[in-house]
């Protein structure tokens, strides 16, 4: 059996659980999941924002903010 590992995701006021077989995830993939656009959103990686190829590892501390945009 394969081991499974979980990304905890904090996302607008919640907690979401990534189950994943590989070890690091991209904050792409971490945007698909939550069904978000990388055009909408950004991820934050132990409190510093980070570009999309970016490795991340279950043990981060990872938040999903949705960009803010108006005039």
């Amino acid at each position: 059996m394969e081991q499974k590992f979980i990304f905890n995701i904090k996302y607008r006021g919640k907690i979401y659980n990534l189950a994943s077989d590989k070890n690091k995830l991209s904050p792409k993939d971490i945007l698909k999941f939550l069904g978000l656009s990388e055009e909408y959103a950004f991820v934050v990686k132990n409190g510093e924002i980070v570009l999309l190829n970016t490795s991340i590892s279950p043990e981060d501390e990872i938040e999903v903010i949705n960009a803010v945009s108006g005039g």
